[in-house]
């Protein structure tokens, strides 16, 4: 249970610590950096979101990046983070899936369309959560 994941913390190792930091500060700055450009209405995001009719939830979808990527990175909010994760790049995929790469004419675009990088994304996300809280699996099987 929840509750037990915070009263049970095992003690992680030095190298357990540093890669849950380095993880963490990766996908944060990534969140950021995304949720950013997204707020900046540059062309090319907007022309991406434009084929997934998601031009007027832009903002939107930036203020979740933004706050998933403070959550990731916050040591205490980092569970909630990775759930919060997990659901916004599940969300990626299935939206990549749906319009695919063929429905951009330019190059950069048709790959950017590609499902694969929110997949690898959402796998990043939850190595993080495992390595910064060691219990999550523990308590995400019932035991």
């Amino acid at each position: 249970s929840y509750q037990n994941l915070n009263n049970t913390k095992k003690p992680q190792s030095k190298r357990q610590k540093i890669v849950g930091w380095v993880l963490s500060g990766l996908l944060g700055l990534m969140l950021l950096a995304s949720g950013a450009f997204k707020l900046s209405g540059a062309e090319q995001v907007m022309s991406q979101f434009k084929v997934m009719f998601l031009t007027d939830n832009l903002t939107l979808i930036a203020i979740g990046e933004i706050i998933t990527a403070l959550l990731i990175i916050i040591p205490r909010t980092n569970i909630v983070g990775t759930l919060l994760g997990s659901a916004y790049f599940g969300g990626a995929i299935v939206a990549h899936m749906v319009i695919g790469g063929q429905h951009f004419t330019d190059p950069e675009l048709a790959a950017a369309g590609s499902y694969l990088v929110p997949a690898v994304i959402l796998v990043l996300v939850w190595v993080n959560g495992f390595v910064r809280n060691p219990d999550m699996l523990q308590a995400l099987k019932g035991s």
